[in-house]
């Protein structure tokens, strides 16, 4: 009887290299040092719009908005309704996300190239979610529109607002690009 041996050892490695790959994962953000001219953190402004504000108007304040033809009292309140661009974009397009990474994975996976695999499915998760984040600033997809007032002080002849809640249009959230152009990703 004639006994037959398999070697393991490639399947071992294999199974070696999926766990340290297994490890890998793709980050979606605003690049930390994005900045507008005023040194303002893209980021910040980011934060602003996803989550809104509500803020009681200084007398400064309200002196700087009437010079911008805005009669805002001291003491009233301003308010920038959420702008969720960033979190509803991930929420309605992760799942086709994951998939296309799946898909990359699938189609390059072989025991000598499992990291390549891994890194080119993450590389296009992280691809895409940037570009649908971008769409998402762009087209303003159920989005709050920009409110009058915000109109009327960003077309005043003076102002000078470097911010991405828009000019010119009704829509929000797309001015300068410096919000659109720190949309990124990074393997991890």
């Amino acid at each position: 009887m004639a006994t037959v041996r398999l070697d393991l050892s490639k399947i071992q490695n294999a199974l070696t290299k999926l766990e340290k790959v297994s490890k890998r994962s793709v980050k979606i953000g605003i690049l930390a040092e994005a900045q507008y001219s005023n040194g303002t953190k893209v980021s910040d402004v980011a934060n602003i719009l996803e989550n809104g504000w509500v803020q009681r108007v200084t007398p400064k304040q309200s002196a700087f908005l009437r010079y911008h033809g805005l009669n805002v009292p001291p003491d009233s309140t301003l308010n920038c309704p959420p702008r969720p661009f960033f979190s509803n974009t991930v929420k309605s397009k992760s799942e086709q996300w994951v998939k296309l990474g799946e898909k990359y994975f699938i189609a390059n996976f072989s025991v000598e190239n499992a990291d390549n695999a891994v890194i080119n499915g993450l590389t296009a998760i992280g691809t895409k979610a940037v570009a649908d984040i971008q769409d998402t600033l762009y087209d303003n997809d159920g989005i709050a529109p920009r409110s009058e007032a915000t109109l009327q002080m960003l077309s005043s002849a003076e102002s000078k607002a470097e911010s991405d809640s828009g000019t010119g249009r009704k829509q929000s959230l797309y001015k300068s690009g410096k919000l659109f152009n720190a949309i990124t990703f990074e393997l991890i």
